[in-house]
């Protein structure tokens, strides 16, 4: 029978997006005929380098529509409008070979007469973030039935290169490049039904779709996004924390009272959001042609190298954070923001304005992350206790977006290690196990020709870790323990074999311990276990024997996955297996109390 952790764990169904639109179920047919849409892009343009894109296509309506569904996807990423109406923004992050689309429906958006739907679509090309995975620049649209098929993406579309868009690059860590905004050069209206694109370019075709492949060979293999959209909520800033040569004004945090910057002034402004968050920050301006306005964001202020208290701001400042610039036009109304989420406690708005004056009519953000609810909770008469829990969840919040993060600001990829720990506070917190049951396939994916998972996945940059590779099965027997669900465990089977058949190659026969394990055996942060940049391979966090053989942590970490492997293979019939597996897990055991224990050692730690 199987054992539940917390008898407190909420079992309900995970709370809606609450993000404007609401992804559908995919039709069944899209998913194994060909598509009649094609992967399209911008001609005269590298298809795999830097770049920032807007597609376009007009078409006539006798009528508005009740329903109007779509399914889109592109490479990196896009943003969706119809009839300059935001709509959804994506692909979920997933590899080449398992390329995420979403199906919405636009019907709301539309309307009798002339529709446009627009999207923007960048490639960040050699500055992609670290767990974004690509291929090439490209974008896709396919109507659910033939009604809708006047969408499909072909050469009918249109096409421009923003030339506004430039990468920031400088202190960007595995996030990706920032953005640099020329306003003046932004087509600006580009998404909505009156703008003149008579200068667009036709859209290039790249290839016919199909769930999976293309017509002249396999590129992105589609598949229906398999989490919902990501939560969006306005919020503003808590405070001003510091002001040079500028004074804040009562209300304009709240959006009442704008701020105004005289000409030829150079001004700052420290924000301080009152918590670290995840979110779009967007800027509204008019007038100040000629200036331009740096945007930096930190999780905390440095002082000599160093943080410190994250409330404190007096002396201290922002080293090595990352920041978006814009250069303001002197248009009315512009709206300035980057095309993808910044993490930070701490926002610093630099302003540099020309000969014309610069008003700024609001400045707030949009919290984003996966519509996790806060259906559990655990209860104590320690005010500390609440406390404790509320960072706790406020941390799980910030690091699930598509994927769980290790952080969300400096790298924002998908460790194993962080992962299982994440899913389990998903599961007993929230009882939404959509975005377990993705990291659990991620990992799958990931594995190399060797048989073992990647440590981190997606990742634009293989790393294997080898046990992490066996927290992977852990996560796989966490979820069997959670839930009924036979049918995605059945899939993680065959992948769980190829781990521990590894792993069972690298048992040195003399010792009955693992031997010479390739990789970076890493295990935890010691001091006796220090980084050594020198070394012909990845050394810190790793015990002695992570090298040579015989650790006893290792052996260890094998033997405990075992005991998880064995109830999954007695769970489902793999009798032979399990009892292989069993007399491993005995030997490991025996031989490592043989080989390792101390009772000098041991008598120190009974005695403290």
């Amino acid at each position: 029978m199987k054992k539940f952790l917390l008898s407190v764990l909420v079992l309900c169904s995970a709370a809606a997006s609450a993000f404007a639109q609401t992804l559908l179920e995919p039709n069944p047919k899209l998913l194994n005929e060909k598509w009649q849409a094609h992967w399209i892009t911008c001609p005269d343009a590298s298809v795999y380098d830097y770049g920032v894109y807007h597609f376009r296509k007009s078409f006539d309506l006798p009528a508005r529509p009740g329903s109007f569904i779509v399914n889109v996807s592109a490479d990196n990423r896009y943003r969706l409008f119809v009839n300059g109406e935001p709509v959804c923004r994506g692909p979920a992050r997933g590899d080449p070979a398992h390329w995420y689309y979403e199906t919405v429906d636009i019907g709301p958006y539309l309307r009798e007469g002339k529709n446009t739907i627009a999207a923007v679509v960048w490639n960040f090309g050699e500055y992609t973030a670290g767990p974004q995975m690509t291929l090439k620049t490209g974008f896709i649209m396919q109507a659910n039935s033939a009604a809708e098929k006047v969408v499909n993406t072909d050469s009918s579309w249109k096409v421009v290169r923003n030339e506004a868009y430039s990468p920031s690059l400088e202190n960007r860590h595995d996030v990706g490049c920032s953005d640099i905004v020329d306003a003046g050069k932004y087509p600006w209206g580009w998404e909505t039904a009156g703008y003149d694109d008579s200068s667009w370019k036709p859209a290039r075709v790249l290839s016919g779709g199909t769930p999976y492949g293309t017509n002249d060979g396999y590129a992105w293999v589609m598949r229906p996004r398999d989490i919902p959209f990501l939560e969006e909520v306005e919020q503003n800033f808590s405070k001003v924390r510091r002001a040079e040569n500028i004074e804040v004004p009562e209300g304009f945090l709240e959006g009442k009272v704008p701020l105004e910057i005289p000409a030829n002034t150079k001004a700052s402004v420290l924000f301080d959001q009152g918590v670290l968050t995840t979110a779009y920050p967007e800027l509204v301006v008019s007038g100040g042609k000629g200036g331009n306005i740096r945007l930096s964001y930190a999780e905390a202020l440095f002082k000599d190298g160093q943080k410190g208290n994250r409330d404190d701001v007096e002396g201290r400042d922002m080293d090595g954070a990352y920041y978006d610039r814009f250069y303001t036009d002197g248009g009315a109304d512009r709206r300035l923001g980057p095309l993808y989420f910044k993490t930070w406690r701490y926002l610093k708005m630099d302003v540099e304005t020309a000969e014309e004056p610069m008003t700024i009519k609001g400045f707030n953000s949009k919290f984003v992350g996966y519509p996790f609810r806060e259906n559990g909770y655990f209860g104590s008469d320690r005010e500390s206790i609440a406390k404790i829990w509320e960072v706790g969840w406020r941390t799980a919040r910030l690091c699930a977006h598509e994927t769980y993060y290790d952080c969300p600001y400096y790298e924002q990829l998908q460790y194993v290690g962080d992962t299982r720990i994440q899913a389990l506070i998903s599961l007993y917190v929230s009882g939404d196990d959509r975005l377990m049951r993705k990291a659990i396939r991620c990992f799958d994916w990931s594995r190399s020709g060797e048989g073992i998972t990647g440590s981190r996945y997606p990742s634009r940059t293989p790393q294997y870790i080898p046990p992490f590779s066996l927290y992977w099965i852990n996560m796989v027997h966490d979820y069997w323990m959670h839930r009924d669900d036979e049918k995605f465990v059945l899939e993680c089977l065959p992948g769980v074999k190829t781990v521990l058949e590894w792993y069972a190659g690298k048992i040195d026969a003399e010792t009955g311990m693992l031997g010479h394990v390739p990789h970076w055996n890493f295990t935890d942060w010691t001091d006796e276990w220090p980084w050594n940049p020198h070394a012909p391979v990845s050394t810190g966090g790793m015990p002695p024997g992570g090298i040579g053989g015989g650790s006893s942590i290792l052996t260890l970490q094998l033997a405990y996955t075992l005991k998880d492997a064995v109830e999954l293979f007695e769970a489902f019939g793999e009798d032979a297996l399990a009892q292989k597996y069993s007399d491993i897990y005995e030997s490991l055991v025996k031989n490592t109390l043989e080989k390792c224990w101390d009772e000098k050692i041991a008598a120190c730690f009974l005695t403290t």
